[in-house]
Order: structure tokens, then sequence, then C-alpha cells
């Protein structure tokens, strides 16, 4: 089932001073798969297909007019239309050829998918031409269209080309009417939260949200003797409110050290694929990677999150739903005469059903570890997602250490303290022996 996604091209904004006029046709003819993308080959260009790409040419050898087409299939998007844009700008134009770093663009949407389209003139060693640029996202991934020609003429059939494409439907239902499935738990003993089964959209956002409560406590000891040196606390929580106009407001509480501050914020909550995005003063991207309700609440699981035009890594979308990453856990409750109800399933398969007048949801804390230039080196994650470590913190790349919250030591400040005093005096080459464990006050 496909949903037809047409976008006109906007040479007006990126190509005025030239004064093309066009409009969009309809071609009629076979149409191709590249994955999610469905599409009408140009008539008359050769073929050459890739891994993941797809690239349409034609040469003129009398005039030396060419025009080349290059379709890039599917990958994950950063969850921004407009970062998306800029990436493959750069990616595809700006590094392969001499081309305005931020060409005027023109944005439309239309189920679930969002286009932006742009252009300039570029320059490489063939000479000068016009580069046109369009990029299609949604639903967590990025489709892009680049044409490079050096002829006026080529513009209806590249109009043509990108007019004619189609992308995938997700065809969901609006409400989820199967039976649902009692809750089993992880292989951690954990509850598991599957990946949803249909399309988010904001009115199941609709309501009142716990966000993952938080407490931390710090006990300082003096170094010389190991005597107590004083203690900071802090306990904080934080409840979202969403309307169906996708307004919200944060109520924001917490107790520092005995004295207690609440802000309340509010902005602007979209959802796009799996990606939930809130403005306030700035961007904040979460990716929905669990959706479970129960008979008294939903428990939404999202990783993040990513600000502003940070890129959300791949792995966020294709890691399996109980795999260890940076994720928290929003809870909507929903009051109940009876309390509240839980079933699930024990390690050894056995049904196990839980009544309470309150249920309590306590969320532990997880090392976040991307964007640490692990990539082609010898570091090791553990299974439940910290890097491995020998005594005197050295990862199983050479030279290459880890402290604090990233491994398998306890979480705390004098803790990672004196890890980073160890690691040091290692370096430079100082005698040092391995932290005693059993000795660490909390």
């Amino acid at each position: 089932m496909y949903s037809k996604c047409s976008y006109k091209l906007c040479f007006g904004l990126s190509l005025l001073t030239m004064g093309f006029l066009f409009t969009t046709q309809t071609v009629f003819g076979q149409t191709e798969k590249l994955g999610i993308v469905q599409y009408t080959p140009p008539k008359g260009m050769n073929k050459l297909p890739k891994e993941n790409l797809v690239v349409f040419s034609e040469l003129n050898q009398t005039t030396g007019a060419y025009c080349v087409i290059t379709l890039y299939g599917a990958t994950p998007g950063t969850g921004n239309p407009q970062s998306d844009f800029k990436r493959e700008w750069n990616n595809l134009v700006v590094k392969a050829m001499k081309a305005e770093a931020n060409p005027k663009t023109d944005t439309q949407t239309g189920d679930g998918w969002t286009a932006i389209s742009g252009g300039s003139e570029v320059e490489s060693e063939v000479g000068k031409a016009v580069g046109f640029l369009s990029v299609i996202s949604g639903f967590g991934k990025t489709v892009s269209v680049l044409a490079v020609f050096n002829d006026p003429a080529y513009v209806k059939q590249v109009d043509t080309f990108i007019g004619a494409i189609e992308m995938d439907k997700v065809t969901l239902p609006a409400n989820n009417t199967a039976a649902a499935a009692p809750p089993t738990l992880d292989q951690w003993g954990n509850l598991f939260i599957p990946p949803p089964t249909r399309q988010l959209t904001i009115a199941d956002l609709v309501g009142n949200w716990g966000d993952n409560p938080g407490r931390i406590s710090t006990n300082y000891v003096n170094r010389s003797d190991g005597s107590h040196a004083g203690t900071d606390s802090l306990h904080f929580t934080s409840k979202w409110t969403i309307d169906g106009d996708g307004r919200y407001a944060n109520d924001f509480f917490e107790v520092r050290n005995g004295k207690k501050l609440r802000d309340i914020t509010t902005g602007t909550i979209t959802i796009v694929g799996q990606v939930i995005t809130i403005k306030h003063k700035g961007t904040a991207k979460y990716v929905v990677r669990g959706w479970l309700e129960l008979p008294d609440m939903t428990i939404l699981k999202v990783a993040g999150p990513w600000f502003d035009d940070q890129e959300i890594p791949e792995r966020t979308f294709t890691d399996p739903p109980d795999s260890y990453m940076l994720t928290s856990k929003w809870v909507r409750v929903e009051k109940s005469k009876k309390g509240v109800k839980v079933s699930g399933k024990t390690d050894k398969g056995a049904d196990v059903t839980l009544e309470a007048e309150i249920l309590l949801v306590a969320v532990g804390r997880m090392p976040s570890i991307e964007n640490l230039g692990r990539k082609n080196t010898k570091v090791i994650v553990n299974p439940r997602g910290t890097i491995k470590v020998n005594d005197y913190c050295e990862t199983d790349e050479p030279d290459v250490y880890a402290i604090s919250d990233v491994i398998d030591t306890a979480w705390l400040a004098h803790v990672a303290l004196t890890e980073g005093i160890m690691v040091v005096e290692k370096i430079v080459g100082k005698k040092v022996e391995p932290i005693n464990l059993r000795l660490v006050p909390n």
C-alpha cells in the first residue's frame, strides 16, 4: 500500500536569477522500488543501480549538455527535517562540489512526510552547473534526490521525476483493538516495554505524564583520613501535561539540600515517526522505543534527549527494544477505584498478577557511551551497557581509559575522582594500586 507523496520543485527560490518556469506533470510508465521509495525512471536516461541508491544520467555528446539524477534510499534521519536537509546538502553537494553552503529552501508536508527542496549553482571538474536537492523526511527516515545539470531543458524532466515519487505509507490502525498481551519481563527481570504496533499521534500523548523521578545523594570524605566531610542530596521529579493541540507544560520540582525549587515551562510537542520533538527555548528530540498500555496506566519508553541539531545515532532506531541504551520511561497513570493491577511472568515463565493501591515505578541510571569515539577501537561494551576495564580502569584498547559512570564501579562522585587520579598517575608513570572498592563510603 502506498500513499501518493508528490512534491513540486521550487526553483523560484534557488534559481530565481535563471528565470525557469515549469509545472509538475505526471509520468505514466513502469514504476520501480528502492526500499520504501517507489519511482518512475526518467525516459531515455542510462541507469546505474548501486547499494541503496540508483543513478540516472544523460550526456549530449554534441552540445555537452548533461543531467545526473541520483536517488538515495532511506537512511536514519535526525528527527528534524531542516537538520536532515542541512546534513544531506553538506554531504552530497558542498563536500563534492563548490556550492553555496546555505541555499534557499521550500518546505512541503503530507501524510506524515516533510519535503525540503533547495538548490544553487555548483562547480566541479566538468564546469558549472545547477545542483538541486530534495530531501524527504518522516517516520525516522530520510530519502534524498540530487539532480545536477547544465541545461535548463532538463528542469522539466527533473521536476517530473521527483513529482512522481511515492513513499511507503505507514498503514497502522488509528487504534489497536486487538487484545493486549499480558506484560512480560525482559532478560534482566525488568518490565518489557514493546515497540508500538501503530503510528503514535498527539492524541495518544494527551494527558498527564510523569518522567523518571530522581534521587542523587553524595557523601564526601577527607582523602587524608577517610573521615566524613559532608553530604550533597538532590531529589527531583517532573510532571508533563500535554493537550490535543500539541501544547505541553512541564512542572519540575526539586529539593536540593533541603531547599525547594519549582519551575514550570511551556512549549509545543510534535511526533513524526518515532521521533518526539519538544520545543521551548531550544529543541529536544526523543526516540520512541516502547509503548505499553495497561488497564490503569500507559508507559512510554523513550531514548534521548538530543538537543537542537544533534544527530540521533542510527542504532537508536535499529537496536532491539530490550537492549540497554540511554532511555527513560514516561508513565501516564489513570486512577482506578480498585487500585492498580499489573500482570506479568516470572523468570520461569509462570503467570503472576500483582494488585495494590499504589504502583511505584523506580528506574535506575544507564551509562551514556554514545559519541565517545569507540568506532574502530578494541573497546568492549559489557552486556549491561558499561565499558569493560581492568583494575586500573584501562580498556582493551591500549592507553585508553574509562572511569566514572560508564564502567561497573560504584557511580559516586568520590569514586570517580579517585579513579581519575589513579589513571592520571598511571599515565605519567607513577606506581599505583587498584582501588579497594570494599572501602568506598556511600
